[in-house]
């Protein structure tokens, strides 16, 4: 493979900068304006903070340290309080040590530490940007760049989640970059090690365990391009030198997996289940690798365990909203497989599942060695979503979508028919102008194959529309239409004193017929009250919360 010769698009630079600055401006406005998401404050801010200080990582292991590190290099210089005397660090209990360490003990500096952790994140999606641009540009030169550049900051997942303080945008940079730089490694001519690459799996293996997905893309790509025994040796190397940059994430821990971590007996009886099931229930082999767990040091012990905890909850079905209905674990209404595949097609733009419709027509037309590089890991995080039965969300998707951005642009390069590409033009403009229309709430974007955001609550929830970023678009709309009692129900910090929202809690006879009393209620708990199906809101705020005002009207 050899890159492709190109013309200069003159003002490349200029629109290229243009759109990394309308991304920055956009998620650095919403930073500020908007609440923290339910994960931020009690599983994630804080404890890359704790890490980066205490070296310690059983708290909240379900995601590997590095981003979380990442986020947590201000507080640094910011120095908040950190009491690691309290009995929920002793008990490795995350939510309420992280909750009470930023509402509590720092909370005068509580908004202070959010805007400097998001903004860390803010910077990791501006380098995803570039890196979309550099690839595509290799591959297609500079107006299919620009193209993949505009799908990619203008794709309202990528802008909501760049503003919050999660893993999900840092993983996916790692995740984009390692292949990236393997496909560059290649372009070169292939020879000697691929060492960018490997530092760059190691660290994706280290900011989300959804990396692991990228050990068989490694796999096949290698022996693709070099056969299969040199392929097979490369692969080698290339998993001990991302085994050895993931370590470094841990600071080069050493200890046996059960050391210090809470709830010891639920982990042994997971360790008990594995010894069953490859030793033919063998009692003494049963023993010695609980044995094991307890007393041999070994090397990524956390991230071991963490990683065995994620495949365990990714495999456990998850209460969750889908379709109109909440579908319970176990019941008759249990979640689809297809769930990530709705979530990805209803809140992606029309314009961009165009581009994508367009380029898979070219792959059929004209595929190209290089699809390979960037059809396969978006084909395999798609396709392992059909057997993640936690149904948490479709930003589980979002490592597959730079990857997809970079592929769509391809079309501006591929097709040289004016009537190919002045429809694919409108698609790309179609795309801009809806991320744009739905802006300053693009993660509750929908598009009109569901009717719009105003009817996204009927299909999904959650961090697809209600992760409680939206108390403070509501403590402002309380402050304009003079609120100074409000009953609520609402998701995420809830914490509605920082906010200044006149709430008072709603009591457990509301639940079944409302009061004479104005209620605010999230999306995400319409279902808990027996009223709401049959009332018609007042008012929503930011699509994520419902206003129902019964005051003097016939409610009991």
């Amino acid at each position: 493979m050899t890159p492709r010769a190109v013309s200069a698009f003159p003002p490349a630079r200029a629109v290229l900068a243009a759109l990394l600055l309308v991304f920055a401006a956009q998620a650095g406005w919403l930073i500020r304006a908007k609440s923290p998401s339910t994960d931020e404050v009690p599983f994630h801010l804080c404890n890359g903070y704790v890490d980066l200080l205490t070296r310690d990582f059983r708290m909240s292991p379900v995601q590997p340290p590095l981003i979380r590190e990442w986020m947590g290099l201000p507080w640094l210089l910011i120095r908040p309080k950190l009491d690691l005397e309290k009995d929920s660090w002793k008990n490795a209990d995350s939510a309420p040590f992280c909750t009470e360490f930023f509402y509590k003990d720092n909370r005068a500096i509580a908004d202070r530490l959010l805007y400097s952790a998001r903004a860390m994140v803010l910077l990791l999606g501006l380098a995803l940007a570039v890196a979309v641009y550099l690839w595509a540009r290799t591959l297609y030169g500079e107006r299919a760049a620009l193209a993949s550049v505009a799908l990619f900051t203008f794709s309202p997942m990528m802008l909501a989640h760049s503003a919050l303080g999660t893993v999900d945008v840092g993983a996916a940079v790692f995740f984009f970059l390692s292949v990236f730089l393997l496909h560059r490694h290649f372009l070169g001519g292939g020879d000697g090690f691929p060492w960018a690459a490997s530092v760059a799996l190691g660290l994706a293996l280290a900011a989300k365990f959804t990396a692991v997905l990228l050990l068989p893309v490694f796999l096949i790509l290698l022996v693709s391009e070099l056969g299969i025994w040199r392929g097979l040796a490369r692969y080698s190397g290339v998993v001990f030198v991302a085994f050895m940059v993931t370590w470094s994430a841990y600071f080069f821990e050493f200890k046996p997996l059960l050391a210090g971590v809470p709830r010891v007996e639920e982990k042994e009886g997971y360790i008990a289940a594995i010894a069953d099931k490859f030793t033919g229930m063998d009692p003494a082999a049963r023993e010695k690798l609980i044995y094991a767990a307890h007393h041999v040091p070994m090397p990524l012990a956390s991230w071991a365990l963490g990683l065995a905890g994620t495949v365990r909850e990714r495999r456990t079905p998850n209460g969750h909203f889908f379709l109109g209905h909440w579908r319970e674990a176990g019941t008759d209404h249990t979640g689809k497989w297809y769930f990530y595949l709705f979530g990805f097609l209803v809140k992606s733009t029309l314009g961009f599942l165009v581009l994508l419709a367009a380029r898979k027509a070219a792959l059929f037309l004209m595929p190209r060695r290089d699809d390979l590089y960037q059809v396969l890991p978006a084909v395999f995080v798609i396709a392992a979503s059909c057997f993640d039965t936690s149904w948490r969300g479709s930003r589980y998707l979002m490592p597959a979508i730079p990857f997809l951005c970079v592929w769509a642009g391809g079309v501006f390069r591929i097709f040289t028919s004016r009537t190919v590409l002045v429809p694919c033009a409108a698609a790309l403009a179609a795309h801009v102008a809806a991320s744009a229309a739905q802006f300053p709430y693009p993660q509750q974007y929908f598009n009109a194959l569901v009717g719009g955001p105003s009817q996204g609550w009927r299909y999904l929830r959650d961090s697809d529309l209600d992760w409680g970023q939206e108390l403070k678009t509501f403590a402002a709309w309380a402050r304009r239409h003079q609120v100074t009692r409000v009953k609520t129900y609402l998701f995420g910090s809830r914490d509605e004193d920082f906010y200044g929202i006149p709430h008072v809690d709603v009591e457990e006879a509301e639940y079944r017929a409302p009061r004479r009393e104005l209620y605010a209620i999230s999306t995400f708990y319409l279902s808990h009250f027996d009223w709401t199906a049959a009332a018609t809101p007042t008012d929503t705020v930011g699509h994520a919360i419902f206003i129902y005002d019964f005051r003097g009207k016939g409610a009991s």
